[in-house]
């Protein structure tokens, strides 16, 4: 049976860059206060991976193992769907000639993660949260519609 898994990376991009992007989503959503972006790995293997060829490809990627729990809302830049990137090509001949057979394909994407200012609007739970609409339009904001597509949902 076919399975997924998802490792985390290294930051993305620069505070220079993340700083231009926060300026572009604030004049979407006044609310938006952080913006973070990391590398995010997608293997499709023939079956879950055994914990040391999971633990093989985190360090073929230079990824992390364990997931971490990032702050905020995350929307997910992936090249586009139905497409398979020369990154993905290349990854996956190198993943499969150091042993790895039962890996179909690996990806690689941008998971950014936006917070929200509290405040009035944060109500009793003391967090704020876009609704979709809100963070569908920040996401428009985040990628090439030629080239990426991006998702609400990992």
């Amino acid at each position: 049976m076919p399975a997924y898994l998802m490792l985390a990376g290294q930051r993305a991009l620069s505070d220079f860059r993340l700083a231009r992007l926060l300026e572009q989503l604030r004049r979407i959503d006044a609310r938006a206060g952080g913006l973070q972006a990391h590398l995010v790995y997608l293997a499709w293997s023939d079956e879950p991976l055994t914990p040391d060829a999971r633990a093989r490809l985190a360090a073929l990627l230079e990824a992390e193992p364990e997931a971490r729990t990032p702050e905020g809302q995350g929307v997910w830049v992936v090249p586009r769907l139905g497409t398979v990137s020369p990154w993905a090509s290349k990854a996956t001949d190198i993943a499969r000639n150091c042993g790895m057979a039962g890996v179909r394909r690996i990806e690689r994407g941008i998971e950014y993660r936006i917070q929200a200012r509290a405040g009035v609007l944060a109500g009793l739970t003391g967090r704020a949260r876009f609704a979709p609409p809100e963070l569908a339009a920040m996401a428009a904001a985040l990628h090439d519609r030629m080239t990426e597509t991006a998702l609400l949902e990992p």
